[in-house]
């Protein structure tokens, strides 16, 4: 692995940066962050598990490509996935995590393994619940449904959308990982396209079912017709006007597993 430094959210032991060097790994930059979408639990390590409506507290490193593989070379049952973190200064950061594979279902706690995990979220000031082996927040209160309007960058792209946001999603498939993107789900009831339709570039693969769009002036991806509910659009959340993010869920969406 190999190339520019990787932006990592580490939710275990590595979230301390002592430990972090005493495995050789110096990280460029390091701060306070969250995950929204996720729960820390404990077993014989740390894991991060999807739960909708939760939020995961940890630290993000700046750290080599090599060095993220020295950390995980002899843990194979972990694999990276994107996550979108904030920090404790409240940018949002496209980062990578450790997950593993397939995480153990009711694996007792490791008591030494826990005590020192605490200290290191204790010194750190991170946020702790209730329950002692999951770090997690409060669902956010409902939002009013209202419309929304967006745009791509030129402006020839223009649409409306009725929603509550509910959740946000990121994906993992091959192009979802390309574009980046921020999607807030929607039915095309919910969605009007005010401008541009002789301005939209239309791409398909694999199974030609998605319907993903981009301007053909800025290139801009405003919106696509979902794979899987062909009946609803993903929505570029960064094309609305006014947008911000803050209190609502961040889901991964698994997207490269789907055959």
């Amino acid at each position: 692995m190999a190339g520019r430094e990787l932006e990592v959210f580490f939710y275990g032991l590595n979230m301390d940066r002592a430990h972090l060097v005493s495995q050789g790994v110096e990280p460029a930059l390091s701060r306070s962050a969250f995950v929204t979408g996720f729960e820390v639990r404990l077993g014989a390590k740390a894991h991060l598990i999807p739960s909708e409506g939760a939020t995961a507290y940890g630290v993000l490193c700046r750290i080599a490509p090599d060095d993220l593989e020295r950390l995980y070379s002899a843990l194979p049952h972990y694999a990276p996935h994107p996550v979108l973190a904030t920090t404790s200064d409240g940018d949002r950061i496209a980062a990578l995590t450790m997950l593993h594979r397939e995480p153990p279902s009711g694996e007792p706690e490791d008591a030494q393994y826990a005590r020192r995990w605490r200290s290191i979220v204790a010194s750190l000031n991170l946020p702790a619940s209730g329950a002692p082996s999951v770090l997690h927040a409060p669902r956010p209160e409902a939002r009013a449904m209202r419309k929304h309007r967006g745009s791509c960058h030129c402006g020839a792209v223009r649409f409306e959308i009725e929603t509550d946001f509910p959740e946000l999603t990121m994906c993992d498939c091959s192009i979802c990982r390309r574009k980046n993107a921020l999607m807030v789900k929607v039915h095309e009831s919910q969605f009007q396209l005010l401008a541009g339709k002789e301005s939209l570039t239309e791409y398909q693969f694999h199974t030609h079912t998605a319907r993903h769009y981009f301007c053909a002036t800025c290139g801009i991806y405003p919106f696509h017709r979902k794979r899987v509910t062909p009946d609803h659009f993903g929505i570029n959340v960064h094309c609305l006007e006014g947008f911000r993010p803050e209190g609502i869920p961040i889901r991964l969406a698994v997207g490269a597993a789907m055959a």
